[in-house]
């Protein structure tokens, strides 16, 4: 259950670090943003701000398109507070998952809550 898995996370420092310098060499290959968990420190790569802003989910953009700003931070985000992996990638491919696996898997926290924004803020 996800309450449980946040349970941890109330323990830790609320100091996050979010940073634009890539200090870890991780974004190759196609990586947008990523975690450290040891720290909770988010770090954007480059290619995060191609992606459009949650604004834009009301002119157009679709959930599925995945290129969501505000939908990569809260993934991010999940890695860090709530111990979430990266099971799959996709909004389709999350809704395929075990229940199980849709509790640990970041991704379906981006897709669900960007789905409800575009469902309800627009």
């Amino acid at each position: 259950m996800l309450s449980s898995r946040l349970l941890p996370a109330r323990a830790r420092p609320p100091a996050r670090g979010l940073s634009c310098v890539d200090s870890f060499g991780v974004c190759t290959g196609g990586v947008i943003a990523y975690t450290v968990i040891a720290t909770t420190n988010i770090y954007y790569c480059n290619i995060f701000f191609n992606e459009v802003a949650t604004s834009n989910l009301c002119s157009g953009t679709t959930v599925a398109s995945r290129n969501v700003r505000g939908g990569t931070t809260l993934h991010e985000l999940t890695h860090a507070v709530a111990d979430t992996d990266d099971v799959t990638y996709g909004c389709a491919a999350d809704q395929r998952l075990s229940d199980a696996n849709k509790y640990r898997n970041a991704d379906n926290y981006n897709c669900f809550t960007t789905q409800v924004y575009q469902n309800t803020g627009c």
